[in-house]
């Protein structure tokens, strides 16, 4: 299979937009439950830290299985007419609004059952992956050069953190004054307007070709680039940092309770966190032309360990911890753009092999999904059978040894992915 045209060149402000519109709905999606699910599942809906970790994990780790063959069937849908990728999408946008709304809704009415949520979680995780990975996948597409490529995921991230802040910000805030169903609803809306926002405005074209069946030579063109292992090692540091975030997101809430903050100061940090985000998204594409991408992640996942210091040992809510938001939240930026513009020269590359993107996004996407959802896991156990305390708070040990020691396995791995 050859190679086809691409749509557009990406290099334009309204183009860029028009496709990074979009991720203000997987911002807010991706950030609502890493933020207050384990807390809203243990607290309200009375289900063990430990087994609350596991329902958000089990979803998750099917998506290692399910996001491979969404990228797979992405391709296949961009062979022939873009309508067909547009309505794959579409349905993905819709479950993940609706869904994130019965996730905060439903579980109340059925205390203590675990798989209720779980099962909610994954039909809503489903959609979100029918959304995203073909979308994460379009910069390869969209953009013919490295330095489109790069103002495409940059635009796309900094765009994301905008979501990430309606999310961390809004959803404690809609908790604390109208109850979680209401701050389901009202966010699955957002996440929903975005999608159809992106799908409205950016043209997606196909190649004028259907086809019926993927060409096993596209399949092991890209299981070649999968199986490098440069990719390998930048796939298990991006899981391990998500993992980390994921934690740390997760125990915040626990934190800012034994700190006697209210869901208001949860909100505040992330508000904090991701402006810190947002203005470092326009500093790192400079960095990223200067460094290699392996550097700029060493400094990035450095900057997210020096953030987590004072966020743990402030003793309140004070300006000791909003710092350490601040510092985390542009540790965090880094570490995303320098990841998917990796993936997006990767993918790139295997569109000039003649190969589709789809699948190789689909590989990184299930590896965010379960690196964000490990790390839920790994702070529901600590919570559940940890005795491990600093100022007599676990929550503050936990916040402060989790989410560092990933980090620094992520900077290890990322490390060796040269070796």
């Amino acid at each position: 299979m050859s190679s086809q045209a691409l749509p557009y060149t990406a290099g334009g402000s309204r183009q860029r937009f028009a496709y990074g519109i979009g991720s203000i709905g997987t911002g807010v999606f991706t950030t609502v439950p890493s933020v207050l699910l384990l807390y809203f599942l243990t607290t309200e809906v009375g289900i063990d830290a430990a087994i609350a970790g596991m329902v958000m994990l089990i979803p998750k780790l099917l998506g290692l299985i399910g996001d491979p063959l969404i990228g797979v069937w992405a391709d296949r849908l961009r062979e022939g007419s873009p309508i067909r990728r547009r309505v794959l999408m579409a349905t993905g946008a819709a479950l993940a609004g609706a869904g994130l709304w019965a996730l905060f809704e439903v579980p109340q009415h059925y205390k203590g059952n675990h798989f209720v949520p779980a099962l909610i979680y994954l039909i809503c995780t489903t959609g979100y992956s029918l959304f995203a990975v073909p979308y994460s996948a379009l910069p390869a597409e969209l953009g013919q050069t490295p330095e489109a490529r790069r103002a495409l995921v940059s635009t796309r991230l900094g765009i994301a953190f905008l979501g990430t802040l309606i999310g961390g910000v809004m959803a404690p805030l809609l908790v604390a004054r109208a109850g979680y169903a209401v701050m389901g609803m009202v966010l699955g809306a957002v996440c929903v307007a975005s999608m159809a926002a992106f799908l409205i405005s950016c043209r997606l074209n196909g190649n004028g070709q259907s086809t019926n069946e993927l060409e096993l030579a596209d399949i092991d063109l890209t299981l070649t680039n999968v199986s490098k292992i440069s990719f390998k090692w930048r796939l298990l540091a991006f899981a391990l940092l998500l993992a980390a975030t994921g934690a740390f997101s997760s125990l915040l809430p626990f934190l800012v309770k034994d700190m006697n903050g209210s869901q208001d100061v949860v909100g505040a940090g992330m508000l904090v966190n991701i402006i810190a985000a947002v203005l470092a998204s326009l500093a790192w594409p400079a960095v990223i032309r200067r460094m290699s991408l392996q550097r700029v992640w060493h400094v990035a996942a450095s900057l997210m360990c020096l953030g987590v210091v004072p966020i743990a040992l402030a003793p309140s809510a004070d300006l000791m911890f909003f710092v350490g938001m601040a510092i985390a939240g542009a540790g965090f930026c880094g570490v995303q753009i320098a990841g998917f513009t990796g993936l997006a020269d990767l993918t790139a590359d295997t569109l000039k092999e003649g190969s589709g993107g789809g699948f190789l996004t689909g590989v990184w996407m299930a590896a965010e999904k379960a690196g964000l959802a490990c790390g839920p896991l790994f702070a529901g156990f600590g919570l559940q059978f940890l005795h491990i305390t600093i100022s007599g708070s676990l929550s503050r040990a936990l916040i402060l040894i989790i989410p560092i020691f990933l980090s620094v396995l992520s900077i290890m791995a990322i490390g060796l992915r040269s070796k």
